[in-house]
């Protein structure tokens, strides 16, 4: 049954401002919105595993044990309840105080959650339907009283500050497959180090760069390379030359009922001396009870990873992939398997299970890897010098940061301004608009 979205506008409006969640309910269990709602969720894990990456091409990744991996088969695939009891425990033995009970990070932050709800509340009235269609709202205007005094390209660093342990014994490592296990779940701890996000930041402004000095003595880098869509690029040059880390991301938001999905597209290439490449895409980050309840931050779909070199791939299902009962929605599961470079299409030779939950510890081949409260993440400082283009020069960041919301909101949008000034320029001459 189509949904009528002028109508569920109007109601998502009246649980935003009255708090109308008990009569919303009613009609969502009538029927009215569900079926909708589990076609756009579809929609969206569709979009994560379908664009641009090579990282998704068959002829790269290949199929990888799909009696394990095979879509939609959480319920077909047999366990049995003493298994289920052991996974509970080894949860509950090693998972973020942060975490909520059925699974994903919990908001510890009811201020940031009203923030947050008010600039939901703004969205519907200002997209109307288009929100509830999927309209990608990365680059819709917000005021800056809903926003935390950051922008988006410094949250997007945090998840760079556990490479001092991963990225180092990576690089330590003589064994190919030992070495994409420290990445792999590095790449699991990395989740949980931005999980807490719930405050939207700022939107970067093309052209905006930052730049950061890491406790290790590795250099950080990145840049907003594109508005429309919202592209971020990034260089994470490790002490020494030992390993280095680049790629590109492009995000985009979309709503599904009471929640909203954070889609990427891109990679992760991490370079070592000897020539060993390894690629790495980005799971779907899905936020629940963004209109009412408490506010869950889940990880959701797959999660790829390919050393071409020494013909390894591995694969990361996450959302508790195989429907065990009891077991909370961050505890995930994966494998890597050894290929064929002649016959990428073909199963290959599985070498490692990976399992864990992202919330608190990552074990491949019975080995703890990550842990949550073991390995701690690093700091970072801004460097004495940085371009004027620099996250840290931006003037409403700077004022927000003090709590001068009024001449904040006026920075923001005098800089939004110059931007589209130029952006109309680039286009007057020929160059691209948003590039």
């Amino acid at each position: 049954m189509p949904v009528n979205t002028s109508v569920l506008v109007e109601k998502l409006s009246d649980v935003v401002n009255h708090g109308e969640e008990e009569t919303f309910l009613r009609q969502m269990q009538e029927g009215v919105i569900a079926e909708e709602d589990a076609a756009s969720e579809q929609s969206v894990l569709r979009e994560g595993e379908g664009e641009d990456t090579q990282l998704k091409n068959k002829s790269l990744l290949g199929k990888i044990k799909r009696s394990l991996f095979r879509s939609g088969s959480k319920k077909s695939i047999t366990h049995s309840k003493k298994e289920e009891e052991e996974i509970k425990a080894l949860v509950a033995a090693c998972r973020s105080p942060c975490a909520a009970p059925a699974g994903g990070w919990a908001n510890q932050n009811p201020e940031h959650a009203k923030r947050g709800r008010s600039v939901l509340s703004q969205l519907v009235r200002q997209l109307g339907s288009s929100l509830l269609r999927g309209q990608n709202i990365m680059n819709v205007s917000v005021p800056v009283a809903c926003c935390q005094p950051r922008s988006a390209l410094q949250v997007g660093a945090d998840a760079a500050c556990l490479a001092h342990v991963f990225l180092s014994q990576a690089a330590r490592a003589t064994d190919p497959l030992l070495r994409l296990q420290y990445v792999m779940a590095g790449a699991v701890g990395a989740l949980s180090l931005t999980a807490d996000a719930f405050l939207k930041p700022l939107n970067p402004l093309l052209g905006e760069t930052l730049q950061l000095d890491f406790e290790d003595g590795s250099k950080f880098y990145m840049e907003q390379t594109s508005h429309h869509p919202p592209v971020l690029s990034f260089l994470h040059d490790g002490p020494g030359g030992v390993w280095r880390v680049g790629g590109h991301q492009q995000g985009s938001v979309a709503f599904g009922l009471n929640k909203l999905f954070f889609t990427s597209i891109g990679a992760y290439s991490v370079w070592f001396p000897d020539g060993t490449c390894i690629k790495y895409d980005f799971p779907v980050d899905r936020v629940l009870n963004v209109f009412w309840g408490c506010m869950v931050h889940e990880v959701v779909g797959e999660q790829r990873f390919e050393d071409a070199k020494h013909s390894l791939r591995g694969k990361l299902l996450f959302d508790n992939p195989r429907g065990l009962k009891g077991v909370p929605s961050d505890w995930f599961e994966g494998q890597i398997e050894r290929y064929d470079p002649d016959n990428p299409e073909a199963e290959g030779q599985v070498v490692s299970r990976v399992r864990g939950s992202w919330c608190g510890f990552c074990d491949i081949d019975g080995q703890r890897l990550w842990s949550l409260p073991r390995d701690r993440p690093m700091r970072h400082t801004r460097p004495a010098v940085t371009l004027p283009s620099d996250s840290h020069n931006r003037p409403d960041l700077q004022s927000l940061a003090v709590g001068d919301v009024k001449t904040a909101q006026a920075e923001k949008l005098a800089l939004e301004g110059v931007q589209r000034a130029e952006a109309q320029l680039r286009q007057k001459q020929g160059a691209p608009r948003d590039a």
